[in-house]
């Protein structure tokens, strides 16, 4: 029987042809991850303030119309407490008359009116404390680092004029172009996509304007950005509101400043 030994020049051949695939296997595999970058801090619009995430890794200029949700409450009395009535001086007792006379219209603030009014302003602080804390832990939930509302009461649901930014870990190698597509997808109507270069790197954001079955206008935008693996979508929310968020998307996003990851 016939047997054939491989030559030297068929062992290099072979092994030439394994390390080809397994290089082209390798850069075939191999995508370059997007990243962020430093920039200088920006200089915010007259009237306008820095709102930062409680780590301090992400900051955001927006219009001071705005409320942060992270702002701690300072609530006001709403319960004001009656004067108290100064005493009238002492008559003179030399008679020389010049001690004020008494007015009969003043009577002394009764202590326990004090009490209870006391009691009411510190069970309105306490609802005040809870309904912040209720904002922090819906903002943890959903991913959100920064977020906040056109005046008003801090509150939940999609009929706030709103800014937020959200933060998505461990998204891998995912390209810009896949996230937004990603990110538009719970944006009905006409979606709008464009590239655009911030400051701190290269994003996308989608656009969409659309009436719904009640009539409402809903306008939404939605800035997509990637850093090493990780996610960040900034959103501009308004029903009925449009010219509140789409003169300032742009300013703002010039503004957003997130620390690189390392």
């Amino acid at each position: 029987m016939l047997r054939l030994t491989p030559t030297k020049r068929t062992d290099s051949a072979f092994s030439f042809a394994v390390l080809f695939a397994l290089c082209s296997f390798l850069v075939g595999c191999h995508k370059d991850v997007a990243r962020l970058h430093e920039a200088a801090p920006p200089i915010l619009q007259p009237s306008w303030i820095a709102l930062k995430s409680a780590d301090s890794s992400v900051s955001i200029g927006i219009p001071s119309t705005f409320h942060n949700a992270l702002d701690p409450i300072h609530p006001t009395s709403d319960f004001d407490q009656p004067e108290q009535t100064p005493e009238a001086p002492p008559p003179d007792e030399t008679g020389g008359g010049d001690g004020a006379a008494p007015n009969p219209n003043e009577q002394a603030v009764d202590p326990s009116v004090d009490r209870f009014v006391g009691d009411l302003n510190n069970i309105s602080s306490q609802m005040e404390e809870q309904q912040h804390q209720e904002v922090v832990d819906d903002m943890t939930k959903n991913g959100l680092v920064v977020w906040a509302w056109l005046n008003g009461k801090q509150a939940f649901g999609e009929g706030l004029t709103q800014i937020s930014v959200k933060k998505v870990s461990g998204v891998g190698g995912m390209s810009l172009d896949a996230a937004v597509d990603a990110a538009k997808e719970g944006m009905p109507g006409g979606v709008e996509v464009q590239k655009v270069t911030l400051p701190i790197g290269e994003a996308r954001v989608a656009k969409s304007s659309y009436q719904n079955r009640i009539g409402d206008e809903q306008t939404e935008i939605k800035y997509v950005l990637l850093d090493n693996g990780d996610e960040y979508i900034v959103r501009f929310k308004a029903t009925n509101n449009k010219d509140a968020i789409e003169p300032i998307a742009d300013p703002v996003m010039q503004t957003l400043r997130i620390k690189p990851k390392a």
